[in-house]
């Protein structure tokens, strides 16, 4: 397998932008960290999921 002769770990799974931006906020979140705001591009925009995950940790403007 390519992944692991690159040293990458074989449970290694394909993330979208909007998934890693969530991962990287809900690991923040974990470790008692809010944001003042967060902003992004196109790409994020069409991430309703991410708005979602904001709304649910109170980090949405309402």
């Amino acid at each position: 397998m390519k992944s692991l002769a690159m040293g990458l770990p074989a449970d290694l799974q394909f993330r979208t932008k909007g998934q890693l931006a969530m991962d990287i906020c809900a690991d923040c979140y974990a470790d008692g960290l809010k944001f003042d705001f967060a902003c992004g591009d196109e790409v994020y925009g069409g991430c309703t999921r991410l708005r979602e995950f904001f709304e649910e940790n109170g980090q949405a403007k309402e």
